[in-house]
């Protein structure tokens, strides 16, 4: 095992930016000592509670949400300088070398260390086929590009190994279909579920504040990510716990230290309803789950539905109702994204 730390930096707006750095952090720890941070750590107390509330808001209004990505900017000078100083110190002190970055918001505090450390190995993971706001405002420099997948050439270059384990045959599936709006509940899932009511098909769906359940149509299992976590707090707990919502009780929060718990819905689903956020293409990729797409959020998820489309690896949420809600063409996904699993390296960052 290498004493060498790796490095992993992430960010918590809708946690596409942080899931997937956990996720590759978690396997890097069996090999070799692993710091993950998000960079919201780094801000002060009054600011971090700026982007809690901004969570809320943006799971209540995609409007509100769709605005705030517009006014996304280099955030590098609202990060508390004494916390930014200590931590380059104590990075030089360690004589970190590998960093695996997931956000482009690290990036200028990054390079500003590499300026004075030569010998750094820094790659830029780019999750969305794109570059998505944080990346747009960033160059890679002397970085490596990791791209996961890429528009340029409908490219499918990586994927993550989330649970370690293999995607489940379509016969042993559960036959439900899961709905959310990634990790901070952003977008119109909850209207468009509403149209397979009548459908036949059972759903299982995220709920973000206790309100969301009752909008849900009858029927429908509920799911809470626990309101309480966020990355930059989470301590020991690098991945969201989730319970399900019963009428009554208090939830029960399922905890996991080695992988998201939302991955066992996933890895089980007929098909995933969802924008197509990049953490949500990793997940589809890593469990063969098709997608239903819904409105994308922002140019960038844009690109990534459009290429899970020519991909054969979803379809657009509207057409296959229109379709009748076909389960052959959800099972022809599937085996697509299956042979796409085999042939697909998984991304291991700065691997020993």
């Amino acid at each position: 095992m290498r004493r060498e730390p790796l490095t992993v930096l992430g960010a918590g707006p809708g946690l596409g930016f942080y899931v997937p750095a956990a996720i590759l952090a978690r396997r890097a720890s069996r090999r070799r000592p692993v710091e993950l941070l998000a960079i919201e750590s780094l801000l002060p107390p009054e600011k971090q509670s700026v982007i809690e509330r901004s969570r809320l808001a943006f799971h209540r209004s995609f409007d509100v949400a769709r605005m705030g990505q517009r006014m996304v900017k280099d955030i590098t000078g609202d990060l508390d300088a004494a916390a930014v100083d200590a931590l380059l110190a104590r990075w030089r002190a360690e004589e970190r070398r590998d960093f695996v970055v997931f956000s482009g918001f690290w990036a200028p505090l990054v390079a500003r260390f590499a300026r004075e450390r030569r010998g750094l190995r820094v790659a830029h993971c780019h999750v969305d086929c794109v570059p998505s706001s944080s990346w747009s405002l960033v160059s890679e420099g002397e970085a490596r590009g990791v791209w996961f997948v890429r528009w340029e050439g409908r490219a499918l270059n990586h994927r993550l190994e989330v649970s370690g384990r293999a995607p489940l045959s379509w016969v042993e599936r559960s036959g439900r279909l899961l709905a959310h709006g990634g990790g901070w509940g952003i977008g119109t899932y909850r209207d468009r579920i509403r149209a397979l009511e009548s459908s036949g098909w059972s759903l299982d769906v995220l709920a973000y504040e206790p309100g969301d359940a009752a909008q849900f149509p009858p029927g429908a299992r509920a799911f809470m990510p626990d309101p309480g976590w966020v990355p930059w707090k989470a301590g020991s707990d690098w991945f969201p716990p989730l319970g399900q919502v019963e009428p009554g009780q208090s939830i029960r929060y399922t905890r996991s230290a080695e992988y998201p718990p939302l991955f066992d819905l996933t890895r089980t689903a007929a098909a995933v309803i969802s924008k197509p956020g990049g953490g949500t293409l990793i997940d589809s990729l890593a469990a063969a789950t098709p997608l239903l797409l819904i409105e994308p959020f922002g140019d960038y998820e844009r690109k990534n539905g459009e290429l899970w489309k020519e991909l054969g690896f979803a379809i657009d949420l509207a057409d296959w109702i229109a379709d009748g809600c076909r389960h052959g063409v959800l099972e022809s996904l599937h085996h697509n994204l299956l042979g796409a699993y085999e042939y697909t390296p998984a991304y291991e960052g700065w691997a020993p």
